[in-house]
Formats: structure tokens, C-alpha cells, sequence
């Protein structure tokens, strides 16, 4: 998305400074997730899903936490199913970790590294939804909406206060931008051609779903192939 990019350059330039602090995320509602019709729709099926919405919707804030800044290490997590009791996986999820050292993150001479990360999601809460990600830095912070092709980012001083806020035009089709950049990949020659220095490759998404798998691990005690079948055995399945 644009507004991904534009949060990548506003870090390398330093508009909240040159450290980035910490970063949180506070998801409450399914986060956009579609299909959620019928008793147990496909996206809350293990079998069919490999859990609850952490998989669908919460792995798009992790993998682009690891592309802005760098991987997620000292990963800690939890899982709890806190209001579905007729639904078997998890509800709600809550992470913290540390940002790692890497040569592709947004801050220069290592600026994201060792920031702190908390996110948490509450996918079933009756609470009023939020959907909030904040970078905060030395010298500021940023803060958008997580799930939201078209958001606004908003640049902030220290005391709060708006100091700049860019907006973006809604995507005619959500996944354009990254059909159009693998095509690209594929058809042309030489970077100055395809315009991008954004792709993503297969080991961000290892280290994704190795994050994810971190915080699921102690609802469904282990993340081993067919786990999904062995649903009485999952320590944090509602006793009902």
C-alpha cells in the first residue's frame, strides 16, 4: 500500500526522530475480515483456517512490522478464548517482543533496533472497535489505522499534537499494487524499470507465521502438523 511506503519514508527521513522507541497495536472487531456469516464461518475453523482470526487478519500488522523495521525477537505471547464459547479457537491474542537488528529497516544506523512491541487483538470484544498502530520515536510518533488500505497517517509531536497528516486515495483493487509489482518482477529488466524496491520474499513470511505461532502455542499446546485434529487436547479450548 502507499501509505505503507509513505510510513517506510517517514522513518528514513527521521520525523519522529532518529530512534525509533516502541511500537504498539490495539485491535478490537475482526479487523475487516470477510465471510464471517454462519454458525462457524471457514475463517474460524481450524481444519480450514489453522485458527482464529490472528491468521487472516493479524499477520498482515506483524509482516509489516518486520518489513518497516526489522523482525520481531524475544517474542512472548499469549491466546485465550475470552467470549466465544461456542466457537473452538482463540479470540484474543496478545504479543510482546523486541525489534532485531536488520539491513533493510526504515530507521538508518540501526535505529529501529531494539524497540519494544506490544500488540494486542480482541477479535470478539462487544467494546467500541479500535484499530490503532503507533510508532513512537525519539522525537515524535506516528499513528494510523492497521487494517486500512486508505487511512490517513498522522505525524505527531511529542505533547500529541498533529504536525502533519497525509492521506491516500482508496485502491480500485486492494492487491493492484502487489500483482502489478510481481508482474513487473517478472516482465522487466532492470530496477529503474519495474520502479519497486518493495518486494517481499518467502523469509518474512517464515518469520511471520514463527511469530504467530509463538503467541498460539499455548492455546493449542503446539503447532504441529494435524494439531488441528486434536482439538480436545488444546489447553485454552472453552471447557464447556
Amino acid at each position: 500500500y502507499e501509505r505503507t511506503q509513505a510510513v517506510r519514508r517517514l522513518l528514513r527521513e527521521g520525523a519522529i526522530g532518529n530512534k525509533l522507541e516502541r511500537i504498539s497495536y490495539k485491535l478490537r472487531g475482526t479487523g475487516g475480515a470477510r465471510d464471517m456469516e454462519g454458525e462457524l464461518p471457514w475463517r474460524l475453523e481450524p481444519s480450514s483456517s489453522g485458527g482464529g482470526l490472528l491468521l487472516d487478519v493479524g499477520c498482515h500488522i506483524l509482516d509489516r512490522l518486520d518489513f518497516l523495521c526489522g523482525p520481531l525477537v524475544n517474542v512472548t505471547g499469549t491466546a485465550e478464548n475470552r467470549h466465544s464459547p461456542n466457537i473452538p479457537v482463540e479470540d484474543y491474542c496478545h504479543l510482546t517482543a523486541t525489534i532485531g537488528e536488520a539491513s533493510w529497516a526504515s530507521c538508518s544506523s540501526n535505529g529501529c533496533r531494539g524497540a519494544s512491541v506490544e500488540c494486542t487483538w480482541d477479535f470478539a470484544s462487544t467494546e467500541s472497535p479500535i484499530d490503532e498502530l503507533v510508532f513512537e520515536g525519539s522525537d515524535g510518533a506516528l499513528k494510523m489505522a492497521g487494517m486500512s488500505p486508505n487511512g490517513s497517517v498522522i505525524v505527531a509531536d511529542m505533547s500529541g499534537n498533529t504536525k502533519q497528516e497525509l492521506t491516500f486515495d482508496m485502491p480500485e483493487h486492494t492487491a493492484q499494487r502487489l500483482i502489478q509489482a510481481v508482474t513487473n518482477d517478472l516482465l522487466l529488466d532492470s530496477e529503474e524499470e519495474r520502479q519497486v524496491d518493495y518486494l517481499s520474499f518467502g523469509e518474512n513470511a517464515v518469520r511471520t507465521q514463527k511469530v504467530m505461532d509463538a503467541i498460539l502455542e499455548s492455546y493449542y499446546g503446539g503447532r504441529e502438523m494435524g494439531y488441528w485434529a486434536r482439538t480436545k487436547s488444546w489447553p485454552g479450548r472453552p471447557k464447556s
